[in-house]
């Protein structure tokens, strides 16, 4: 075999198990069970998500978002994401029926992260109802 096709092959390997390797690490592939529900709940950084130029939010959604950025999970930042970006307005279920199913890697396959409401959703839930309110 000709010397340069060998370095491509050898090249070629060493890219493919870099790149398996890293995904077992990164969020893509997670060990273990109790590593990939860790990922699911640990406090995520929802500092840097700002409100996008020209989108104003209802009295709810910043109820939401105060609440969302307190505990900041993985499902919290995808929802203070949707939000601050004005996206999923026209959308039944909105922000929420977008981030219904948030997974992480686990040994190769999808693992659901486990949800739950954020602690005082039921003062922003009311101001929800309240503004639709006629």
């Amino acid at each position: 075999m000709p010397r340069r096709h060998c370095s491509g092959i050898t090249a070629l390997v060493l890219a493919a198990s870099v790149s398996l390797l890293g995904c077992r690490t990164h969020r893509g592939g997670y060990s273990t069970e109790a590593e990939a529900i860790s990922a699911c709940v640990e406090r995520q950084d929802c500092k840097a998500l700002q409100l996008k130029d020209g989108v104003e939010l209802t009295a709810a959604e910043k109820c939401w978002v105060d609440i969302l950025r307190q505990r900041c999970n993985v499902y919290d930042r995808c929802i203070l994401s949707c939000l601050l970006n004005g996206e999923a307005r026209d959308i039944a279920g909105g922000c929420w029926h977008m981030c219904g199913y948030v997974f992480v890697g686990l040994r190769g396959t999808p693992y659901l992260c486990p949800s739950s409401p954020a602690p005082g959703w039921e003062k922003c839930q009311q101001q929800m109802i309240d503004e639709s309110s006629p």
